[in-house]
């Protein structure tokens, strides 16, 4: 463990400094209540991502622990959709917990029953099945199970999740990645002819792509105003910025009118700009540092590792970059993206040093 590198101990340890000016800052200079202010320390559980990394490193591979974590998801996407047909068709309620269909979690929209996936897990075990399902060495028997979580996991969130942005991330994240990382002869034809019929029975049987066409335009849905709203959010949360660009002007109470301008702002509805507001410059040197570690072990190792590897490392950055503006993966609720993209990326980078050192001695 000592021939790590020291990026992810000083990187942690430096978000943990920020959590704590952060709600000092919150509570001594914008007059925030504790309860309150201790919620700029939310994200401290980033720190997950050191003993996700030790884990992985005593597993020997990523493909372990990220194979757990889909079989997870992968259930509660099931759950997910079982919930949404059944809703559907009897307007019921199986789970308990889904019955709260008026907040943020649990809503009624155009395509019927919707709620978010567990934080953000399923978005990362989507892009992990496809790409085994494309590149995965195990032939094509041993891609099969990735090919039902890849159908599951990307079903619900097309279905039941109902956000553009995530639709939009997801589909071009993976395209991206594949197309750009297949080498000849590994692609087969019969996986990207899964895939397109797998794109066009979610978009065109379920109607998904003319409704999401309507959504930017509708103004007789429950996406009618989302447009303007998010407007305003991204001019309100800019203008907080540059009156707080140190600290920003940290974590307040939910009734605070600083937090929603004229009521209708949230900072979860645009990604880096609202917690650029919140956090401020320091915010911004966080994510900053986070996507420059990710892309320079990507440049530095994607000659090193196997082609499955090097898609999931393009598929994850394109995935977060697209997310950036609406869904921030250092938003508190999407946290576990940064956990594992941290951990995964430096399992890379260390076992390619550990590599190519092998190959020196040698």
């Amino acid at each position: 463990m000592r021939k790590l590198s020291c990026f992810l101990p000083v990187y942690l340890i430096f978000l943990l400094t920020v959590c704590v000016v952060e709600v000092v800052y919150s509570m001594k200079v914008m007059g925030s209540p504790l309860s309150a202010s201790i919620k700029a320390s939310e994200v401290a559980f980033f720190v997950l991502a050191l003993p996700l990394l030790i884990q992985m490193i005593v597993d020997g591979s990523c493909r372990k622990m990220l194979d757990l974590l889909t079989v997870i998801a992968s259930v509660c996407a099931a759950a997910m959709l079982l919930q949404s047909f059944f809703y559907s068709a009897t307007g019921g309620i199986l789970f308990s917990a889904m019955t709260n269909t008026s907040g943020a979690d649990v809503s009624i929209r155009d395509f019927g029953i919707r709620f978010s996936p567990p934080g953000g897990l399923m978005s990362f075990a989507a892009i992990y099945s496809v790409i085994c399902a494309v590149f995965a060495d195990t032939g094509k028997h041993g891609r099969l199970p990735y090919l039902f979580s890849a159908l599951l996991l990307v079903s619900a969130i097309v279905v039941v999740y109902q956000t553009r942005m995530e639709d939009i991330a997801l589909v071009g994240s993976l395209l991206l990645g594949i197309v750009l990382c297949a080498e000849n002869g590994k692609l087969s034809k019969g996986i990207k002819g899964f895939l397109a019929v797998l794109l066009l029975v979610l978009m065109f049987a379920m109607g998904f792509f003319e409704s999401f066409i309507e959504t930017f335009s509708s103004t007789d849905s429950v996406y009618s105003g989302s447009a303007s709203i998010r407007t305003y959010a991204y001019s309100y949360y800019a203008e907080m910025f540059l009156k707080y660009p140190l600290f920003g002007f940290g974590s307040l109470p939910s009734a605070s009118s600083l937090l929603h301008g004229n009521g209708t702002a949230y900072i979860s509805d645009v990604g880096v700009v609202g917690l650029s507001a919140q956090w401020g410059i320091l915010f911004i040197a966080l994510y900053l540092v986070f996507f420059w570690r990710m892309v320079s072990v990507y440049r530095e190792t994607r000659r090193d590792v196997n082609v499955l590897e090097r898609a999931l490392m393009l598929s994850i950055i394109i995935y977060l970059l697209f997310t950036s503006a609406t869904l921030c993966c250092f938003s508190p609720a999407l946290g576990i993206r940064v956990v594992i993209a941290l951990a995964l990326f430096e399992l890379v980078n260390y076992q390619v040093k550990e590599k190519r050192k092998a190959g020196s001695d040698a």
